[in-house]
């Protein structure tokens, strides 16, 4: 392996404050949530306390997250439909988002539900 090899890719480490996820009552992230940081997009693979905690986000891999039956409008996801991530961390059909995975579940039209999503990079 190169002298300058760091890691596979998979998961990357990043400064809460860096991060966009879910709206919580600390503040802060939690194990699970999905997640936005510039161009990339994840789950988040523990929680924070602080803004200045370093938080491992998992860039590929398949996981449970809430899934918004939208895209702009109220719409059904199907299984195998591409999902993106807005910018306030909201998984859905809606396009204006950056790429985020492909469900692995349904979701009815207008409902969120917690499904598996293959993430993508």
């Amino acid at each position: 392996m190169a002298d300058n090899y760091i890691n596979d890719g998979k998961i990357l480490t990043f400064l809460e404050s860096a991060i966009t996820h879910p709206t919580h009552s600390s503040g802060f992230v939690e194990s699970g949530d999905p997640v936005v940081i510039g161009d990339f997009a994840g789950v988040a693979l523990s929680s924070a306390a602080a803004a200045t905690d370093e938080i491992a986000v998992a860039l590929e891999g398949v996981y449970e997250v809430s899934v918004t039956g939208t895209n702009g409008s109220n719409v059904a996801v199907a299984i195998g439909d591409l999902l993106y991530i807005s910018t306030a961390a909201l998984v859905s059909k809606t396009t204006s988002g950056k790429v985020f995975g492909i469900a692995h579940g349904a979701v009815q039209s207008g409902a969120t539900t917690a499904i598996n999503v293959k993430l993508s990079r």
